[in-house]
């Protein structure tokens, strides 16, 4: 019964016991005791999540008008989807979000000469607002307004922080569209909007 205790004992213990990693060792018959080599290695993924990444963009509608050829100012949009969501799982402390558009068109190629898209400054937050509306975000994310075109434009710049995820909220009222007066025909018209996010120098 001793014997069997000792060996239980001596079980539990190497359990407790951290494993130690192997380290580089050297054959002093061929270094003589004077050098040798050990390994330095870094890891590269392809893995996104692991990356500063843009996970989500807005899609944006404005009311249907009657192609009667008059101006609009300031023209609101109905609907937004989604919001602008970063994610910061590489843990970059400096990044910007750029956004550039390209003309409205229709199926056709038809263009909406002039049109102007204009987004105001949103909120940024720390969660998502369908969850947490009230999350607001210190002064080292800042959101600015945007008038977008075929120039890419900061619309969010971060200065000094990790934190994992972030949203631009915004509302339908804070995006609006402005249509000089012109011969428009009638028809879906659609622009198009690039979103891209970049690590920046602090």
């Amino acid at each position: 019964m001793k014997k069997l205790g000792f060996l239980v004992a001596i079980g539990v213990l190497s359990l407790l016991m951290p494993a130690r990693v192997k380290a580089a060792t050297f054959d002093s018959s061929v270094t003589n005791g004077s050098a040798g080599k050990s390994q330095a290695t870094v890891e590269f993924t392809d893995d996104a999540s692991q990356m500063l990444q843009l996970a989500a963009a807005p899609d944006i509608t404005f009311p249907s008008q009657f192609a009667d050829g008059r101006s609009r100012q300031g023209l609101q949009a109905s609907k937004l989807t989604d919001y602008l969501t970063i994610f910061n799982n590489a843990g970059v402390s400096a990044w910007s979000v750029q956004v550039a558009a390209s003309g409205f068109y229709n199926a056709t190629g038809g263009e909406l000469k002039g049109a102007q898209l204009h987004i105001a400054q949103g909120s940024m937050l720390s969660s998502n607002p369908d969850d947490n509306p009230g999350m607001l975000i210190l002064d080292d994310i800042l959101a600015q307004k945007v008038s977008p075109n075929a120039t890419p434009q900061s619309i969010v710049t971060a200065t000094n922080s990790t934190y994992r995820e972030w949203y631009l909220y915004l509302k339908p009222s804070q995006v609006s569209l402005d249509l000089p007066e012109t011969n428009v025909v009638a028809g879906n018209y659609s622009a198009d909007l690039t979103w891209t996010i970049a690590a920046t120098p602090k």
